[in-house]
């Protein structure tokens, strides 16, 4: 009975062995970082290699499924790297006449007036659109039509938003208050999350708004490079790929 415990311990150990130093090696290699959230998979697996020790079959099945884990890893590390490789960009053109969005919150709004003044007669050349009460306050300063959607709280952003997704808003002046949370802090984020994804020439406060409409640029046309997003509208949602 004692010969027959040894050598099927001696049969067993070098297949033991070579398991545990697969998986070592796997977590050597970072994959266990890489899927953080598989670690009580492969404890659970360590735990069943130990209570099956002496079951040579659950070694070949350990051995099938560490050779699955690695093609599969591989296999990702390929799709992120193709996927990577393969963003390329398309162009939109800016025409001389620009759609320009202003926003400003309720503390900023006088500081937006006053520098709507000072660039009167640049902004009533463009096609002006605003947030409900900016517009309205836009409207009587510079005594031309603005386009006005919603307050910012009651969806006005995201309709700017929206607007700049289908290419209809040129550039964004956005007097925003550092000092003060708003009610709808997610939407402005939202939105400003949306002029940088668009490649939108944005300004947030005076100055950069002086250097933005001081460029030779807003007389001009412009090709605004733009990223295309064929490869993520196209990619395998069913892998998660």
């Amino acid at each position: 009975m004692k010969a027959s415990a040894v050598s099927t311990i001696t049969k067993s150990l070098p297949m033991a062995l070579s398991v545990l130093v697969n998986y070592s090696l796997l977590a050597t290699l970072g994959y266990i970082n890489l899927f953080p959230q598989k670690i009580n998979f492969y404890l659970g697996l360590y735990k069943f290699c130990f209570r099956s020790f002496f079951d040579g079959k659950c070694f070949v099945f350990l051995g099938i499924h560490i050779i699955s884990l690695n093609l599969s890893a591989a296999r990702k590390k390929i799709n992120i790297h193709s996927r990577k490789n393969s963003m390329s960009s398309q162009t939109r053109t800016l025409k001389s006449k620009k759609t320009i969005a202003l926003v400003a919150h309720d503390h900023k709004k006088d500081e937006l007036i006053n520098w709507v003044k000072k660039h009167r007669a640049i902004l009533t050349e463009h096609h002006l659109i605003a947030t409900g009460t900016t517009g309205k306050l836009i409207e009587d300063e510079l005594n031309v039509a603005v386009q006005r959607v919603l307050s910012g709280p009651l969806g006005g952003d995201q309709q700017l938003g929206a607007l700049i997704a289908v290419g209809k808003i040129d550039m964004v002046i956005f007097f925003w208050d550092p000092m003060e949370s708003q009610p709808h802090d997610s939407d402005v984020k939202a939105f400003l999350r949306l002029c940088v994804l668009w490649n939108i020439p944005t300004a947030s406060n005076s100055t950069s708004a002086d250097f933005l409409i001081s460029s030779h640029y807003m007389d001009e046309e412009y090709t605004v490079e733009i990223p295309d997003f064929d490869d993520y509208l196209t990619r395998n949602i069913k892998k998660g790929l």
